[in-house]
């Protein structure tokens, strides 16, 4: 849960900022979803093997960074961000230009705007971005299994020991558990937001 929880935080960060980012530019916004697109649609194995890669050469004092479950995080963050951009930009989006507007004319500072406006109204889509990268990060197996430190147990390594010595039926039994986990997580969140 630490690996799928630290992964929609960071995507959700990473996408809700170029989501700010780009704005309301649409040609910015154009080519920001052509790009998101294009990173999403990379083997999830690229992203974790660029960081086996960067820790093999590292010094030791990159231990916390790129050889520890931040390193999953990280990498699971930064596969699924781009679905986070595409979220924070349609949120983004549809945010009325009158209330920038009028906090210009009024001097309201911008960390005030955004403390009080803008960061309540993104708040949906945020929590809705770190849930759907948590779900995908937690049926993302490979990323995991490249990654995780020695001795780190972690659901897709739990995943794979049952796959590997338990009977058909209670495989099947466990992935009907997940989805329905999975589905009915997505429903508590769909009630919340109003739908």
């Amino acid at each position: 849960m630490l690996y799928a929880i630290g992964a929609g935080a960071i995507a959700a960060s990473l996408g809700l900022l170029l989501a700010f980012l780009v704005g309301r530019q649409n040609r910015l916004r154009t080519v920001t979803l052509g790009a998101a697109f294009a990173v999403f649609s990379l083997p999830p194995a690229l992203t974790a093997l660029g960081f086996v890669y960067l820790g093999a050469d590292a010094p030791a004092w990159a231990d916390p960074v790129l050889r520890s479950r931040v390193t999953v995080c990280l990498a699971l963050g930064l596969r699924f961000f781009p679905i986070a951009t595409v979220l924070g930009m349609r949120a983004w989006g549809s945010a009325s230009v009158s209330w920038a507007l009028a906090a210009g004319i009024h001097g309201v500072p911008l960390l005030t705007y955004l403390r009080k406006v803008a960061l309540p109204y993104m708040l949906p889509a945020a929590a809705v971005a770190v849930l759907l990268a948590a779900l995908l990060a937690t049926a993302d197996i490979g990323t995991v299994l490249l990654l995780h430190p020695p001795g780190a147990a972690s659901l897709p390594l739990a995943i794979f020991t049952v796959m590997a010595n338990a009977p058909e039926s209670l495989v099947a039994s466990q992935c009907l558990v997940y989805m329905l986990v999975s589905a009915g997580l997505v429903a508590i969140v769909w009630a919340r937001g109003g739908g």
